[in-house]
């Protein structure tokens, strides 16, 4: 019952800080735009070969 009552707290706390971290998913998104053609690069010297 004791670890009950701390996890409803806890859980408040996480489900705020999960607002700014979706955020910061924004840019990770962009940033996987760029990865994918270097990627995509990769392939084309596999290709080649």
């Amino acid at each position: 019952m004791i670890v009950d009552g701390a996890s409803v707290p806890d859980r408040e706390q996480f489900t705020n800080h999960q607002s700014p971290i979706t955020n910061h998913q924004s840019p990770i998104t962009n940033y996987q735009l760029p990865i994918t053609k270097t990627e995509n690069k990769l392939s084309h010297y596999v290709f080649t070969r």
